[in-house]
C-alpha cells in the first residue's frame, strides 16, 4: 500500500469526498469530546516542541539548512583535486532523505 500510487490516490480521494459530504464531523466531534480535544492540543504541543528542539540541535556550525537538503535519488560524486592526482576515482551514491523524529 505504501509504494501503490493508485492506491494512495483513491484513498485521497475517497477521505476528501467523505470530508465534503460531512463538513462539520470534526467540529462536533471535539465540542462533544472536549477531553479528546485538550489532549489533542497537548500531544501537538509536545510535537511542536520536539520539532523546535531538533531544529536547534545542529552538531555542526556548517551545516546545511534542511530547506536546502538533496532531494532523494542518485548522485555521481567526483573528488575535487585538480589534475595532478594520480587517480580520479568517482563514486556512485544513493541518498535518501529520511524524517527525524522524536524519540
Amino acid at each position: 500500500m505504501a509504494e501503490d500510487s493508485d492506491y494512495r490516490d483513491n484513498q485521497k480521494r475517497a477521505q476528501k469526498q467523505w470530508r465534503d459530504s460531512n463538513p462539520g464531523y470534526w467540529r462536533s466531534y471535539r465540542a462533544a469530546n472536549p477531553e479528546y480535544a485538550q489532549r489533542n492540543r497537548e500531544r501537538q504541543r509536545e510535537r511542536d516542541a520536539c520539532r523546535r528542539q531538533q531544529s536547534e540541535a545542529i552538531a555542526k556550525m556548517y551545516e546545511q539548512p534542511r530547506k536546502n537538503l538533496p532531494i532523494s535519488g542518485r548522485y555521481r560524486l567526483i573528488p575535487l583535486g585538480g589534475e595532478d592526482v594520480a587517480k580520479m576515482y568517482e563514486q556512485i551514491v544513493e541518498i535518501v532523505a529520511i524524517k527525524a523524529g522524536c524519540g
